[in-house]
């Protein structure tokens, strides 16, 4: 006995995808059958292997007949295996003493039986073996016959079985290939159609005015999907806070500030989109999260200067994102330019207010440098005009008060330059100007003020003069006194006089010569405020250090 392979009466194989029955199996079993009943009531066992697997069938249905037939099955094998390999053509025949020998107690009946074999290959890859127990007394070359007419047919079935699944094959991959091609061509129309969309909404983007871009740019991009509002961003151009420049209700455009937290502001810094849905706006980190609660959910879309939040009544879908994202690629170049014209624009009016504040500092000064010139030059010329008149003594006088008065009137037009000197040498000059006159003075801080960066301490020693000067024209006090300080990113200049105090008005009309040192700081970004009350005036003016 030989160990038999594991073969089930149907077809042991199976391919990776469900094919239609194979009907090989029910076909064996009756060949099988047929071939029993005409051995005069012995047995058949014909096996068979193929590409997609193997299989047996036997008659009679006995399992009885089982082992004997697998023994001579058996040894039809090794000769096959010892002569030209599996399927190599071999043939067997044993005498009924053989079968006797080597088969008798595996047999379920007494009779004598002869045994025939023989092996064949239907293709490369297939081939069929049978075995048939014929009753003694059957004439040789009718069981030789009748082993070959079953070959045959078997190998016959085999090779329509081979054709069948072969068939079933091709029209599976022409379906599947089908099928796909279908895929494939839905997929390129829907490409097409978001293509197109796309276009068009670049195209209607082109055709938007200045005035309304950013509402129309929102409402294109609202109509690519399920949007039920929007706010679109702008930003700042010099590293501030992005600014809303639109909203589809006027209730999300008063709601929103983009100087905290925002997505929008997060997702135009980090060039990324932000989705929020309901989970993650539960932990309100942004302000757009209690903004849009009322919708399912958001994304913040980076622009190429700028950023859109579009909210959907539903959750949002992925194709939704990749259209409004693909639109915002497309509209990128469109809406960079629109955020850089209207930043030039803003530095074009911004240098225009700018030059006019500036004309209109210097004509102020023009005409202090006349009510000055008038009022104690004319004056003096007047006297000296008598003093012509008069006698050579008092004309001296009168000529020598005038280029005294000159000079200072010079030094005051003069620009204020610190030089070699430091502040605090500079400011001690000034006051020991007003000290030369009879006034009181004093200067704190002279060691932070030499600390002061270069900049910095020209503009504090140009507001100083000027408030000194303020002093001298208008103040009528006996003290005067300077303080420079340096705390918080800041310097602090404080000069303050115990005089009549300013009178209301006198700084708003410009009468103090002031306004064109608090245009000065300003434009530093700097601040100059001003505490008068009578008996005291004090005026302080921070200088940024950074």
């Amino acid at each position: 006995m030989i160990d038999r392979p594991v073969l089930s009466r149907a077809e042991a194989g199976a391919t990776a995808h469900a094919a239609p029955a194979d009907s090989l199996a029910g076909r064996m079993n009756t060949l099988a059958a047929l071939a029993a009943a005409a051995a005069g009531g012995g047995a058949c066992l014909i096996s068979w292997q193929r590409a997609t697997g193997g299989g047996a069938a036997y008659a009679p249905a006995d399992p009885r007949w089982e082992p004997a037939l697998w023994a001579i099955l058996g040894m039809l094998s090794r000769q096959g295996a010892a002569a030209d390999g599996p399927g190599g053509g071999a043939m067997l025949r044993m005498s009924a003493a053989e079968v006797a020998l080597r088969c008798g107690r595996a047999l379920p009946v007494q009779t004598r039986l002869e045994a025939y074999g023989v092996s064949a290959s239907a293709s490369p890859t297939a081939y069929a073996s049978v075995v048939m127990l014929v009753a003694h007394g059957v004439l040789p070359a009718q069981s030789e016959a009748l082993l070959q007419l079953v070959r045959r047919q078997a190998l016959a079935e085999i090779e329509l079985s081979e054709e069948a699944a072969s068939l079933w094959f091709w029209r599976d991959r022409a379906a599947t290939t089908a099928e796909r091609l279908a895929a494939e061509r839905t997929a390129a129309r829907r490409e097409r159609g978001a293509s197109g969309r796309v276009e068009r909404a670049f195209a209607a983007a082109l055709k938007l005015g200045p005035r309304k871009r950013w509402a129309g740019l929102g409402r294109l991009f609202a109509a690519t999907g399920p949007f039920a509002a929007w706010i679109v961003a702008v930003a700042d151009g010099g590293g501030g806070a992005p600014r809303l420049a639109a909203a589809s209700a006027r209730s999300l455009a008063g709601a929103l500030s983009l100087e905290g937290p925002s997505a929008l502001a997060d997702a135009m810094r980090r060039r990324i989109t932000i989705v929020r849905g309901a989970g993650a706006r539960r932990a309100g980190a942004f302000l757009e999260d209690r903004l849009l609660a009322n919708f399912a959910g958001y994304l913040c879309l980076p622009l190429e200067g700028g950023a859109i939040a579009l909210a959907t009544a539903a959750p949002l879908e992925a194709a939704a994102r990749e259209r409004v994202e693909a639109l915002a690629a497309r509209l990128g170049p469109v809406t960079g330019g629109w955020a850089a014209a209207e930043h030039a624009a803003r530095l074009r009016e911004l240098v225009r207010a700018l030059g006019l504040r500036l004309f209109g500092a210097a004509e102020a000064e023009r005409a202090r440098i006349a009510r000055d010139l008038h009022d104690d030059q004319a004056q003096l010329l007047a006297a000296a005009h008598l003093a012509l008149e008069g006698g050579r003594d008092e004309a001296r006088a009168i000529f020598e008060r005038l280029e005294a008065e000159l000079r200072i009137r010079l030094r005051e037009l003069r620009p204020a330059e610190l030089g070699q000197r430091t502040l605090g040498a500079a400011l001690r000059t000034e006051l020991d100007r007003l000290a030369a006159a009879g006034m009181d003075t004093q200067l704190k801080g002279v060691a932070a003020a030499n600390r002061l960066p270069q900049s910095v301490r020209q503009v504090c020693y140009q507001a100083a003069r000027e408030a000194l000067a303020n002093i001298v024209r208008h103040a009528r006090a006996t003290r005067a006194e300077i303080l420079v300080e340096r705390a918080a990113g800041v310097a602090r200049l404080t000069v303050g006089d115990n005089g009549r105090g300013i009178e209301p008005g006198a700084q708003a009309a410009g009468g103090m010569g002031l306004g064109g040192l608090a245009e000065r700081l300003q434009f530093l970004g700097g601040t100059m405020r001003v505490e008068s009350s009578r008996g005291m005036t004090r005026l302080v003016a921070e200088i940024p250090l950074e």
